[in-house]
């Protein structure tokens, strides 16, 4: 399994359609990470610096191929993400503001709460390769999207 903490700049123009599409769980269906990327995007948190920030579990190499294909592209800008054990990104963020405040409800995931909903969402894994931060383009992207049928979201664009 692999973990990863990821940064990414909200489209501004596009947060209250990324918030009305988690808020009706449009994400949820897609296969195999749509309830692992819609729990993670439920309870991201905002940096200082204006990046949103979750963890997220995920086997594409390069990290997050599918999820940029099917939404992450679309919302958000300079994506990039640091493997992470499973639990240590969201202790890390813990306490930054949620970047959706009205969405996720309760204290948000715990180590052990965002290991439950990551494992119970996504079967099986791929092998990553890399230690360091991934840097991703659309190239990397592009080269994986094909691999599994997905769902067709609700918004324009």
């Amino acid at each position: 399994m692999a973990f990863y903490l990821v940064s990414a700049v909200l489209k501004p123009d596009l947060s209250k359609e990324l918030e009305q599409l988690l808020r009706e769980n449009a994400f949820v269906d897609l296969q195999p990470f749509g309830k692992v990327l819609s729990h993670s995007l439920r309870h991201a948190r905002i940096r200082d610096d204006g990046f949103a920030v979750w963890e997220e579990e995920d086997y594409c190499t390069p990290p997050l191929a599918q999820e940029r294909a099917a939404a992450l592209d679309r919302f958000f800008e300079r994506l990039s993400v640091a493997p992470v054990q499973v639990g240590e990104g969201w202790n890390r963020i813990r306490d930054l503001p949620r970047l959706f405040p009205d969405l996720a409800g309760g204290k948000g995931p715990s180590s052990g709460s965002g290991e439950a909903a990551s494992r119970s969402a996504l079967r099986s894994a791929k092998q990553v390769t890399s230690n360091g931060v991934w840097e991703l383009d659309k190239l990397g992207r592009e080269s994986n999207q094909t691999q599994t049928p997905r769902k067709q979201l609700p918004f324009s664009g």
